[in-house]
């Protein structure tokens, strides 16, 4: 049976949510562009993220990433292994770079369920991997409904978008735009310890 051909150094490939491509010149290294944002997380793991709901006023807190984590990044060498298997690569041989970006705005967005968002505030990035970004948002009574809908697993509620271009080795930038569903942080409503309720 024929091996199978290596894949064309030229050509990208999406694993996990990630783009991925090899640089034209290293054949140990591999550029790659991480999936949807992350919640930032605290020693326990736990999303930093807090939603206050108080009779007065509401507010959200929060801190964004856009990162690929250590469990992606080495199931990627292991794919990358596969792929270029005439290399002789090994995960550790494989050298995994992180596009570079430049980041022009975060955005945390409200939808109204059927997949239409609107801007509510924009954060500046930290510049460099992760790209964090910080939110602290006073909200109406309708945004905090969404937003505790959102925690609760319930999708198109809220979002946050990372907005910029991307410097792709060989090609030059591309525009880059990422966003992910709030909800799809806390699987199955697992949000509900993020909530506080502001006494009365």
């Amino acid at each position: 049976m024929p091996s199978r051909p290596e894949q064309d150094m030229n050509d990208e490939f999406r694993f996990q949510d990630m783009v991925c491509y090899a640089d034209p010149e290293d054949r140990t290294a591999f550029y790659y562009r991480p999936g949807p944002p992350m919640p930032e997380r605290d020693p326990s793991r736990r999303p930093v993220l807090i939603l206050w709901l108080g009779d007065t006023g509401s507010r959200l807190q929060l801190c964004a990433q856009w990162a690929a984590g250590e469990a992606e990044l080495a199931a990627l060498r292991m794919e990358i292994v596969r792929r270029f298997q005439n290399r002789r690569l090994t995960p550790v041989s494989v050298r995994l770079l992180p596009e570079l970006a430049d980041i022009d705005r975060v955005a945390l967005e409200f939808g109204d369920g059927s997949g239409a968002f609107t801007e509510v505030q924009t954060s500046r990035s930290s510049g460099y991997p992760p790209y964090s970004a910080l939110f602290n948002i006073a909200l109406t009574t309708e945004q905090a409904g969404q937003a505790a809908r959102a925690l609760n697993g319930t999708p198109d509620c809220l979002r946050v978008t990372y907005r910029g271009t991307v410097r792709r080795a060989g090609i030059g930038t591309v525009p880059l735009e990422s966003s992910a569903d709030v909800s799809a942080w806390f699987p199955a409503g697992s949000g509900q310890e993020h909530i506080r309720i502001i006494p009365s």
